[in-house]
């Protein structure tokens, strides 16, 4: 018997790496409640981290003058 694989949708996927990013629960817990691997939520927060992580840095510091 084959078996599909299943397609996330990205609002999950983002859900998903936003809740690791947050580190509130522990990837575990993460993977656990919406039935993943915790290597699928180390993946998407690697994904989510390249994609969207200057928006997220301290914009605190500041570039030094040239």
């Amino acid at each position: 018997m084959k078996q599909t694989r299943t397609k996330h949708s990205p609002e999950l996927k983002a859900k998903v790496a936003r809740g690791a990013i947050r580190e509130q629960e522990t990837v575990a817990e993460i993977a656990r409640r919406y039935k993943l691997h915790a290597n699928q939520v180390y993946k998407w927060k690697k994904e989510f981290m390249d994609k969207h992580g200057s928006c997220l840095r301290d914009r605190r510091r500041r570039q030094p003058r040239q």
